[in-house]
């Protein structure tokens, strides 16, 4: 059974929304899905007083990770929203056009870990006896 992640539409004629649904890759888009992790409406919004406008996503990211991770494959449609929360890595051809514009928005969720700090080593016993020794006789 190969289970996708992908776009169902719901809404009226020209006012689309979107179900993001994970489902069994043999049924249709409009069964039952497995799960729905969230919405993206995908009319143009504008923000009050600006002239900024924006796309409505509503996902439940530890429900996506935990899809993603049990192997389910993104439509392009979805992976392209995915791209846009950062749950999946960016294109080349995205970072390419990231580094020509002079953007690095993107974080990666692992490289806030950094394995290259240097963890605090254990003192062995001695090595903490001689430490307490020397401060005892600094103290006095």
């Amino acid at each position: 059974m190969g289970v996708r992640i992908r776009l169902a539409r719901m809404g009226k004629v020209r006012q689309p929304w979107y179900n993001i649904t994970v489902s069994d890759s043999k049924r249709g888009v409009r069964k039952l899905p497995i799960e729905v992790i969230g919405t993206y409406d995908a009319t143009t919004k504008e923000l009050p007083g600006t002239t900024q406008k924006y796309k409505e996503i509503q996902l439940d990211f530890d429900r996506a990770r935990y899809w993603l991770g049990v192997g389910a494959l993104p439509s392009d449609t979805v992976a392209s929203i995915f791209r846009k929360v950062n749950i999946l890595p960016p294109t080349e051809k995205e970072l390419k056009r990231r580094e020509l514009a002079g953007e690095n928005n993107y974080q990666e969720d692992d490289a806030a870990f950094d394995e290259s700090e240097e963890q605090p080593e254990e003192q062995s016993e001695e090595q903490s006896e001689e430490q307490s020794d020397e401060q005892s006789e600094k103290s006095e």
